[in-house]
């Protein structure tokens, strides 16, 4: 279901699977109706086909793991052709600011390529292909991880400059997100005391932010050190300010086992 009328204090946050419009829960892993309307093909072109019209640049497709053209304008969205065949990519992921995809193929090569060019080159080797990237809201940081390893490649200086660094975990991680000053949280399994949110600075420093039933999804607001934190098993969405939890929404509210949160980049 997509969540709908949750108040003034969540009028300037909404939840996302892929597009950063729309908070979905308990929906599985489909593709949004406003996105499954027109021709999506899963007869992959070859080569680098861009759709001709109007654009909203590019989206991972976890559906068929192919990077896709946005096509039309918002409120009228279309999945366009993929820009590689299907199987080129294993994981990917696409900043609209930067108009900067990051990839992994099946070798284990990170690969990055910023719009119009779409020739991707390589950044890293020796990734395990079942890894996740989570990006900066404008994208200029990156964390790659392989779900339930210990450790997390940090990318910086995106994309004119990328630059690698690897922190790591004191548990299996569960999921992670970055803000745009490079703050990374990290979601990591703590046994039957279910989650715990680990915030670590740019700079080093580690804090305990928050604990979770279960891990429903987080990120960071553009521009901001606020991040967004689902619980799945609380069935609760908060917002975290200086380290304090004000909660947005509930199941009250309709929100049943979230899995993925984020905010628009103008803070909707």
């Amino acid at each position: 279901m997509i969540l709908r009328s949750l108040g003034p204090r969540l009028a300037h946050i909404t939840g996302v699977m892929c597009l950063g419009m729309l908070l979905f829960s308990g929906c599985g892993t489909g593709t949004p109706s406003s996105l499954a309307k027109g021709p999506v093909s899963t007869n992959t072109p070859s080569g680098t086909n861009v759709s001709t019209g109007a654009q909203l640049g590019l989206i991972w497709n976890k559906g068929d793991s192919t990077l896709r053209t946005l096509v039309g304008v918002p409120g009228s969205t279309q999945l366009g052709p993929a820009l590689f065949p299907v199987g080129a990519y294993s994981a990917g992921a696409f900043a609209p600011v930067t108009q900067t995809a990051l990839l992994i193929d099946p070798k284990g090569n990170l690969r990055i390529m910023t719009l119009p060019a779409t020739a991707p080159s390589t950044v890293a080797q020796n990734i395990s292909p079942s890894s996740v990237i989570a990006l900066a809201p404008r994208g200029g940081y990156a964390a790659v991880f392989a779900p339930g390893s210990t450790s997390v490649l940090m990318v910086s200086g995106l994309p004119q400059a990328p630059a690698l660094s690897t922190l790591s975990a004191a548990a299996a991680i569960e999921g992670a997100a970055v803000s745009d000053a490079g703050t990374l949280l990290l979601a990591t399994s703590a046994g039957s005391n279910g989650i715990t949110v680990t915030s670590i600075s740019a700079s080093g420093g580690r804090s305990s932010l928050a604990s979770l039933a279960g891990y429903g999804g987080m990120s960071f607001i553009a521009g901001s050190e606020d991040s967004l934190i689902a619980d799945a098993a609380a069935n609760t969405l908060a917002r975290y300010h200086g380290g304090v939890a004000s909660v947005l929404a509930t199941h009250a509210n309709g929100l049943n086992q979230p899995f993925a949160v984020a905010a628009s980049q103008d803070g909707h």
